[in-house]
């Protein structure tokens, strides 16, 4: 029995929201990729992780440039800004860009998001201060590299210098949840959920539109945050 997104979220700390955003947005979006499918930050296929583009680098998977203001983007968040709403106090939209994971990844790394990424937020877990939400840009085959999860970590914290050196890969693995989505889907979670995106065996691209909000209050706070991290 196929469980109630709204009580999939708040128990187990994601959830699918099927069919939520019309498809003539997301083809438009990959229609026009050349203009924003530049990797600008990402990982090789040894794992290294890169703060900028480098002409070298073999990308396993990456980032593009942003899509803060793309007019698509505007149409997506009329469906999603209300989804948010059900979740955070007073959700801000904070980043938009796509993840993209090439045929060399085959990387499995278990974190935590924005803000709990960052020092000043990763053992705060009382309340949810961001949510993150992921829809298909393309149909995906069972291993073209998909988002799974750790049922229920929202509820714990993860220290994150532990999920970049791999300590809790084992027990990720051992329990993690792999949900199925469509085109057209919404999968959304709560940022302290523990996630990783799996190996991409397939020989192409795998395209994904990420979209992140926070709680207003600590919107500045983390923008001056990350400003001084990554400046």
């Amino acid at each position: 029995m196929t469980m109630d997104p709204m009580e999939q979220m708040l128990t187990q700390g994601y959830s699918v929201w099927p069919k939520r955003i019309d498809e003539k947005i997301i083809y438009d979006l990959a229609y026009y990729k050349e203009s924003y499918d530049h990797p600008n930050r990402g990982h090789d296929r040894d794992g290294r992780y890169y703060g900028e583009y480098q002409e070298s680098v073999e990308w396993a998977n990456y980032w593009t440039d942003s899509l803060n203001d793309n007019p698509r983007i505007a149409d997506v968040r009329e469906v999603t800004d209300r989804l948010v709403a059900r979740f955070l106090v007073e959700p801000v939209f904070y980043h938009a860009d796509v993840s993209v994971l090439t045929p060399l990844n085959s990387m499995i790394r278990p974190h935590v998001d924005t803000p709990y990424r960052h020092a000043p937020w990763n053992k705060k877990i009382t309340h949810s201060l961001g949510v993150q939400l992921a829809i298909p840009m393309q149909s995906y085959a069972e291993n073209a590299g998909t988002t799974a999860f750790l049922p229920g970590s929202h509820k714990k914290a993860w220290d994150i210098k532990k999920c970049y050196r791999g300590e809790y890969t084992d027990v990720f693995l051992s329990e993690c949840v792999q949900p199925k989505i469509e085109f057209g889907d919404i999968l959304l979670w709560d940022a302290r959920t523990l996630h990783s995106q799996m190996p991409n065996v397939t020989e192409h691209n795998r395209y994904m539109l990420l979209l992140n909000y926070l709680e207003r209050r600590v919107v500045e706070d983390v923008m001056q945050y990350e400003t001084s991290q990554y400046a």
